[in-house]
């Protein structure tokens, strides 16, 4: 399977990878750098961006949350 990062501002493909996981790293990494450029204009695509079957899993504001709920490692639960 291909996971592709979109900047659907600019209207680019960032990076294509074979797992979502390493996808989500990426849109993590971009977070950290601006994020609220890339909170609104990231879009997570499953296949090719133009191939008939590809499909929009996530954008935006919701692709930012999905991102940052798959990272890696332990949480901290505030009052615990």
């Amino acid at each position: 399977m291909r996971f592709e990062v979109w900047d659907f501002e600019t209207g680019n493909s960032i990076a294509a990878y074979e797992t979502e996981a390493a996808a989500l790293a990426l849109v993590r990494d971009l977070l950290a750098v601006d994020r609220p450029t890339y909170a609104r204009t990231l879009a997570l695509v499953r296949g090719s961006l133009g191939d008939p079957d590809a499909e929009v899993i996530d954008e935006g504001a919701t692709l930012a949350a999905r991102a940052e709920a798959a990272a890696p490692g332990p949480r901290y639960v505030s009052g615990s």
